[in-house]
């Protein structure tokens, strides 16, 4: 059950049919919805390390880069920069349009039909 506020992690679940991203609470850390629409606010975008180089040395994926917000109820927006991310091509969530650029918060994500567009996107200047 989603509540307005929540504070939530999302990652995407490849093992439900279609594009599927499973909410798990912070606080718990147990997953409490499945869904492919969502609207967070002042969210983080986090990759672990470790878990993409896991990745990268097996071939195989696992749940190491989430999107960590707040659930709102605020009307879906079909605004918004197209938002990706592979580990295969970068340690770091990016713009769909332009992969250089590499994304660390935004004030607002709407996820609609598993597309993630992002709103008020801070980029990563510097990676020291």
């Amino acid at each position: 059950m989603l509540k307005e506020s929540q504070k939530v992690e999302v990652y995407r679940n490849l093992h439900k049919k279609g594009v599927v991203y499973s909410v798990r609470d912070c606080k718990t850390k147990l997953v409490v919805a499945h869904v492919s629409d969502l609207n967070l606010s002042d969210v983080k975008f986090k990759v672990n390390q470790a878990g993409r180089r896991r990745v990268l040395k097996e071939k195989r994926k696992n749940v190491h880069a989430v999107i960590q917000g707040m659930i709102s109820s605020g009307g879906t927006s079909h605004t918004g920069r197209l938002i990706t991310y592979n580990p295969y091509k970068s340690n770091q969530f990016v713009l769909k349009n332009n992969p250089e650029v590499k994304i660390s918060s935004a004030k607002r994500v709407n996820i609609i039909n598993g597309k993630i567009k992002g709103i008020g996107i801070i980029f990563i200047t510097d990676e020291t």
